[in-house]
């Protein structure tokens, strides 16, 4: 599939996220800068998850989609301030702006050409911004992600040099 074809579908299923809930966002202490989150449906996991520091929820259910920031570069902002990055210090006030996105219905999303880097915006007026800067794609770092993105479909990996493949569930 041609890099325009791949972005084209992406695109589309990026899109489905609109009105959706993102009921789990998973950062913090232990993580570093990665970070995950569960939106839409919850479907119940193959087998629950040990982490205690988890919520019951975020043990026992995936969300219909998912996203886990991996090296991509990320912000969470809303219209007067840049409210945390991925750069910041990992405490409580870069946790907290990250689990204040939990309980909001995504009201725009989208993914941008040729970089693949992911908007979302939340109610209230939240944007979680996504940069795939994370250009290393030689054979050494060919397990690292910019992003990968879930759903009960396919999974969606945003490479080195945003190039992104496709994997079918």
């Amino acid at each position: 599939m041609k890099k325009r074809e791949i972005y084209e579908e992406f695109r589309d299923v990026v899109a489905r996220l609109v009105g959706e809930k993102c009921w789990a966002v998973i950062a913090g202490k232990g993580t570093g800068s990665h970070v995950s989150m569960k939106i839409g449906a919850k479907i119940p996991g193959e087998r629950p998850l040990k982490n205690p520091t988890l919520t019951e929820d975020e043990r026992n259910f995936e969300g219909e989609f998912g996203l886990f920031v991996t090296e991509a570069s990320w912000r969470v902002e809303d219209a007067e301030a840049v409210l945390c990055t991925d750069t910041d210090e990992n405490t409580g006030k870069r946790y907290a702006h990250l689990r204040g996105l939990a309980g909001r219905k995504i009201t725009s999303a989208s993914v941008a050409f040729p970089s693949f880097d992911l908007h979302l915006e939340f109610e209230g007026g939240i944007h979680f911004r996504v940069f795939s800067t994370f250009a290393n794609d030689t054979e050494e770092y060919s397990d690292y992600d910019n992003y990968i993105f879930f759903t009960q479909d396919a999974t969606y990996s945003v490479d080195g040099r945003s190039a992104v493949s496709k994997e079918k569930q």
